[in-house]
């Protein structure tokens, strides 16, 4: 497979202390040429617990997963399909810690949204220095795709791997097959428009001049078989020194996007390096390539965001803001949940509280970080469904009514 592949080189001396980056924030201010921005004055209450926000009325909460020593106390990254009259979730789970040896995807599925089935495991574990977790759904006509990450961090470098499973039933599911050798998918696969050209996002191990990197990954798909015809868009982006892996990797991680109604897309990405905000790109030939990603008015604690467009068109955007005071500060807290909108791609002059104060975390484990991490997302008959995992031991739901978000 041909690669365009574009790349910001900016060395290992970001920070002042380099050795840091990737544990201390990087202060920085948000860059006036960037794609999308907030309105005045729409954060002007700003506080810690809340930003001030509203919530929204008639929003309910679902558990989908709960954590316990028996099944795993770790869980991460749930994404959501609509398939035949149930709801699917699928998501990271591991015994104790995050990216064990002994990582699994699984999925849970329900008819009502109250009563989940016990998990089921497309993403066997693996052995050695490698581990699976979930991607998400890829749905095509009465076809629902299960896909799986695999990562191998083996001599000479690190694989990417993007596996899948498919089913017309979903309940059975055919063997794990490879879609994407050379990336592990970040988030589920969406189209641009219906019957359109399909969008996928994520990570790849990549060699530039000699330099091994991680990076972010962008495909694009004409949208018939998945299996071949995945084209790489052109990316650019920084590349930094990330301390706590001693390696240079992508600054932009976790990317979702948007479609403007004047059909330009809009790319979001967490920041690696803590500068708390959202960065953002654009593509006006429908993600065969992207401007450069910048750092936006639009506060993040460094989490993995969702975004998308609601029926009637409207652009939102998921983050969790953290602290409003973020000084000194390394790993924020990842609250409360906050929702974006905007009705031109451009501003976003409304925003809404989902969840403030998370529960007390109670068990511990690698990186158990505290809040509302890697959020998904999912409009389905007349409701916006956020997911997320609370506390990284519990996989729940938000169910806001589109009505709920309407301007009054």
């Amino acid at each position: 497979m041909g690669k365009r592949i574009s790349f910001l080189w900016m060395g290992i001396g970001l920070l002042s202390a380099a050795s840091l980056a990737g544990e201390t924030r990087r202060v920085e201010s948000p860059n006036p040429e960037a794609t999308i921005r907030l309105a005045e004055g729409l954060l002007d209450g700003a506080d810690d617990a809340t930003w001030g926000l509203s919530k929204i009325p008639d929003v309910e909460v679902k558990t989908i997963y709960r954590a316990n020593p028996e099944t795993g106390t770790f869980v991460n990254h749930p994404q959501l399909a609509f398939f035949k009259g149930k709801m699917y979730c699928a998501f990271q789970l591991c015994p104790v810690g995050e990216d064990s040896t002994d990582s699994v995807s699984v999925y849970s599925r329900s008819a009502n949204l109250n009563e989940w089935s016990a998990t089921e495991t497309v993403g066997p574990p693996t052995t050695d220095d490698t581990f699976r977790a979930s991607v998400g759904w890829l749905q095509h006509g009465d076809r629902l795709h299960a896909l799986v990450l695999r990562r191998d961090e083996l001599p000479p470098g690190e694989v990417t791997v993007t596996e899948y499973r498919t089913s017309t039933d979903g309940e059975t599911w055919s063997d794990l097959n490879v879609m994407l050798p050379e990336m592990m998918g970040s988030e589920s696969p969406r189209p641009i428009a219906p019957g359109g050209r399909v969008l996928f996002l994520g990570h790849g191990h990549r060699v530039v001049d000699g330099t091994a990197a991680h990076r972010a990954c962008s495909y694009y798909h004409a949208g018939d078989d998945f299996s071949k015809g995945w084209k790489e868009s052109v990316y650019p982006q920084e590349v930094v020194m990330y301390a706590s892996g001693k390696k240079p990797i992508a600054r932009i991680i976790e990317a979702s996007w948007f479609r403007r109604p004047n059909g330009e897309l809009v790319l979001v990405s967490r920041d690696l390096l803590r500068s708390g905000h959202v960065f953002a790109a654009v593509s006006r030939d429908r993600g065969e390539s992207w401007g450069e990603s910048l750092p936006t008015h639009i506060p993040d604690s460094s989490n993995m965001q969702c975004a998308g467009n609601l029926p009637d068109g409207t652009c939102y955007l998921v983050t969790t803001p953290g602290r409003v005071d973020k000084t000194g500060s390394n790993l924020q807290p990842r609250t409360p949940l906050v929702l974006w909108l905007s009705d031109d791609g451009v501003i976003f002059d409304r925003a809404f509280l989902i969840r403030s104060t998370p529960p007390p975390r109670r068990f511990e484990g690698k990186s158990k970080t505290v809040g509302y991490s890697y959020v998904g997302s999912l409009v389905h008959d007349g409701f916006l469904y956020i997911s997320y995992a609370t506390n990284k031991e519990d996989i729940e739901m938000s169910c806001i009514p589109l009505g709920a978000l309407k301007k009054r």
